[in-house]
């Protein structure tokens, strides 16, 4: 219902790529006594969001990927991940932000029993067996909502050898696109993390004047 009644979405959005210094994000993690996976998550919710600041959002929503321990009920064969959902709340200035989203990541993650992803893909593919059967009762608004903020993923390291990789040149970049859906892509690299974002325009060099400063935050 809500996705039938909801105004189109007007933004205008754009890809957007950075690379950031490991190195870096190693000894801002370290300072404060986190995952270096909260620091990069952080920068991307201050960007987008202003989450480490009294102007932004009081809070918001992601999907996130995280690494598949294999207990779900179901599983693919070949794609070890599976996607939570949480909150992330407002917070005062760049280190507390970054202390509040990895309580959030360890909270989420020691409450998931992998329950909420087999409900949600059951219940993505019955809406689609329904819309086949029934096409006059889905508009592509129906498939368009999206009921959280944003999707922010962290790609496991990449397999440095073998024949896919022979003439693999980094930095390596991945991102996705949902049209209407703010998203990031992550990827470890030797000695960099890229970036890739699909956000709104306005929202264009954000990341990369957050990211400008994230050195200061070690201090």
């Amino acid at each position: 219902m809500v996705a039938v009644l909801r105004p189109p979405d007007s933004r205008r959005f754009v890809f957007e790529t950075l690379v950031l210094d490991r190195k870096t994000v190693g000894q801002v993690a370290r300072s404060i006594g986190v995952s270096q996976r909260a620091v990069l998550f952080a920068l991307v919710f201050a960007a987008l969001f202003d989450l480490d600041g009294p102007a932004g959002k009081k809070r918001m929503t992601s999907l996130y990927s995280v690494l598949d321990r294999g207990h779900q009920m179901t599983r693919d064969s070949f794609i070890r991940m599976r996607m939570l959902q949480t909150g992330f709340g407002r917070a005062n200035g760049p280190k507390a932000l970054i202390r509040s989203v990895n309580a959030a990541l360890q909270k989420a993650e020691k409450a998931d029993t992998g329950l909420q992803q087999e409900i949600s893909a059951a219940s993505v593919a019955l809406h689609r067996r329904l819309e086949k059967l029934l096409p006059g009762l889905y508009s592509e608004k129906i498939f368009s909502f999206i009921p959280f903020d944003m999707v922010v993923g962290l790609i496991p390291p990449h397999r440095l050898g073998g024949a896919l990789t022979e003439r693999l040149l980094e930095p390596v970049y991945c991102g996705t696109t949902t049209p209407g859906l703010v998203s990031c892509v992550i990827v470890p690299n030797r000695r960099t993390f890229t970036f890739g974002l699909y956000i709104n325009a306005g929202r264009s060099g954000r990341l990369a004047a957050v990211a400008s400063k994230l050195a200061e935050v070690a201090r």
